[in-house]
């Protein structure tokens, strides 16, 4: 294992694996339980998988994030979740996906150097595949996303009503 290896291909491999096990055996309150603190992190993962080969671990990850927004207790709050974290960034918090020695995608620490703003592309990339998760999610859960980033978008960020609708596009 290289020195600035947080986790190998292999210890990833057999988390994925234990965590769809899991999620096809466990509560749906259960699920929402043990599933919340790691979704970011599997979304950051389905992210960095959409740039590579690796077609398996794409196809895998996929079918855990669906199977948590269609049959999960939270799933609304979980989605939610996710639109408020889009824009994270693993590099900030001292790590990447890299390629694993295996062929696989480890874990790598990061030193400050390699952080840098995402692009117009990355956000474009990371919304569709949120959108393509929801596909086959309930309404209320679609809804709830809805409501949940027109609310953000509209909610003043001043106590200043003034301030705010100087800063509402069809006012300038």
């Amino acid at each position: 294992m290289p020195s600035d290896e947080i986790s190998s291909d292999a210890t990833i491999e057999l988390t994925l694996t234990r965590l769809e096990i899991f999620m096809s055996e466990a509560n749906p309150l259960l699920v929402s339980a043990v599933f919340q603190p790691i979704l970011s992190n599997l979304f950051l993962l389905l992210v960095h998988v959409q740039n590579t080969f690796q077609t398996q671990f794409k196809e895998r990850i996929t079918k855990v994030l669906k199977m948590n927004f269609r049959s999960s207790w939270s799933a609304m709050v979980d989605a939610s979740h996710l639109v408020e974290r889009i824009l994270r960034r693993s590099e900030d918090e001292g790590w990447k996906f890299a390629a694993g020695s295996s062929g696989g995608i480890a874990i790598r620490k990061v030193d400050g150097m390699e952080s840098a703003a995402l692009g117009f592309d990355q956000i474009l990339a990371r919304i569709s595949t949120f959108v393509d998760l929801l596909e086959d999610s309930s309404d209320e859960v679609k809804s709830s996303v809805f409501v949940g980033v027109i609310r953000e978008w509209l909610t003043p960020k001043s106590d200043d009503p003034l301030q705010y609708m100087s800063h509402l596009p069809f006012l300038n």
